[in-house]
């Protein structure tokens, strides 16, 4: 079911948490209101867009090009990211709303600190962790954020990195197929691996 959109008084509270005040400036108040129509998660952002430009204590926040959607907030957002945490939320976006921490491993390439992203990507609250046993796995912290990161692959880059993760997939989990067999047909169908996605769409199909 949709969540019914904050009320002006909940939004204003809320921008408050995010920004851990006590009073808010008229300006941002309306802001945020008239831009984030009670959406949650926009307002969150917005709120984080306007601190990160400081521009929550509302001088120069009426005359300021705000993005105009959520969508637009977390692009911008993301394209201010260091080039290292950027590439593995890029990484991380091709596997899925979530995946194993394990294959985020084995997909990045040699020298890659993923410990380290991840852990700076999880304070920056775009990854959360979801499950810690049998083994690590991650989430995006929201399905837009995926997306965001998803759609601003180029093409090619991200047929390339889906035949990257199939490769991971099969050195990570040797002797299991059958198991993962439904994500291996997916990530090879996106990429320019013709025979293994012909391959594993046909087990997949058996199974």
């Amino acid at each position: 079911l949709a969540l019914e959109p904050l009320s002006e008084e909940d939004t204003a509270e809320m921008v408050k948490r995010v920004l851990g005040v006590r009073g808010l400036s008229p300006v941002v108040r309306e802001l945020v209101v008239s831009r984030s129509e009670g959406n949650p998660f926009f307002i969150e952002e917005l709120t984080r867009y306007l601190r990160e430009r400081e521009l929550h204590e509302g001088v120069g926040a009426r005359d300021a090009r705000v993005p105009a959607t959520v969508q637009d907030l977390l692009t911008a957002r993301i394209d201010r990211l260091a080039e290292s945490l950027k590439r593995t939320l890029q990484l991380a976006a091709v596997l899925g709303r979530d995946f194993p921490l394990a294959l985020l491993e084995r997909m990045a390439p040699p020298g890659t600190d993923v410990k380290g992203d991840v852990a700076e990507l999880i304070r920056l609250e775009l990854l959360r962790e979801k499950d810690l046993f049998p083994d690590l796995r991650l989430s995006f912290s929201h399905l837009l954020v995926r997306q965001v990161v998803y759609d601003g692959l180029l093409l090619k880059s991200r047929t390339e990195l889906h035949a990257r993760a199939g490769a991971a997939l099969e050195a990570l989990y040797p002797g299991r197929v059958d198991e993962i067999v439904q994500d291996l047909a997916e990530h090879y169908a996106r990429s320019p691996e013709v025979a293994k996605a012909l391959h594993y769409l046909e087990r997949a199909g058996d199974r």
